[in-house]
């Protein structure tokens, strides 16, 4: 009976040790089913595209890491999700993480690393050009709610994919823009007979693009509406009789501010 009993405890601690390892390798054959073997490769290089040595480079939520080469190539391999979070990190620059999609066994990512130094310049700047912008009046007369206003910020992201002043403004309620060549358009207002233009503050007869090139614009204020027109872009006076008096009282007015002025 002792015999029997003590067969049947070994045949049970040996089940038991069986189902602990098909569990343990459940979770292994698991991830690796799920998400394979593969493996992220790159570069890191700083704000110059020079390659960055000494950069830990991880993947978020797992135990893998690696540093960077003298080249700044780093290589990370396991069991990896199809979509994975990959951090950079080096004393002196901003941490940086990305999203790599795993779309093959060797996945190839770039990671550019800016120094904090820059950072702080860079934010120091855009505090010193907003400064300056407000001396033009810009910011109280936005806060009026009053026309239609589009700032640095914005500019600089339509300036990469437009080649004229005038077609910056496609968009912008109030106002159409028509283009005879991809240089030179127009912008006619929907609500008035037409828009006085001002330059830095300044009346200028004809069109935008014959004043302003679009790489030196910085901000536009834009009144379709005649009677939403501030006092200081009421258009030019001419002399009636005894009375001075806007030749144009029905045209709206189209502000430009440029960086030559305000910036510089």
């Amino acid at each position: 009976m002792q015999a029997r009993a003590y067969s049947n405890l070994s045949a049970a601690v040996i089940l038991a040790s069986c189902a602990v390892a098909t569990a343990s390798s459940a979770q292994v054959v698991g991830r690796s089913a799920l998400t394979g073997l593969q493996s992220i490769k790159g570069q890191v290089t700083d704000s110059g595209s020079n390659p960055l040595p000494g950069v830990e480079v991880s993947v978020v939520g797992t135990e893998l890491r690696a540093v960077t080469d003298s080249l700044g190539n780093f290589r990370l391999s396991g069991p990896l999700r199809d979509v994975e979070e990959v951090h950079a990190r080096r004393v002196g620059y901003q941490p940086v993480s990305v999203q790599v999609k795993l779309v093959s066994d060797s996945n190839t990512t770039a990671i550019r690393m800016i120094p904090l130094n820059v950072l702080a310049s860079v934010e120091v700047r855009a505090q010193m050009l907003s400064e300056r912008l407000v001396r033009t009046g810009f910011p109280e007369r936005q806060r009026r709610g009053v026309g239609e206003f589009v700032g640095p910020q914005s500019i600089d992201s339509m300036a990469r994919h437009t080649q004229s002043a005038s077609s910056m403004l496609r968009g912008v309620a109030g106002v159409e823009v028509s283009c005879g060549s991809a240089s030179r358009c127009s912008v006619r207002p929907k609500r008035a007979q037409c828009l006085h233009l001002f330059v830095n503050g300044q009346f200028r007869p004809g069109v935008l693009d014959d004043w302003v090139p679009a790489h030196d614009v910085y901000a536009f204020e834009v009144y379709p509406s005649a009677n939403r027109v501030p006092a200081e872009f009421q258009g030019p006076l001419t002399q009636r009789g005894n009375n001075r008096v806007n030749a144009r009282a029905g045209c709206g007015a189209l502000v430009v501010w440029t960086k030559s002025r305000v910036i510089e």
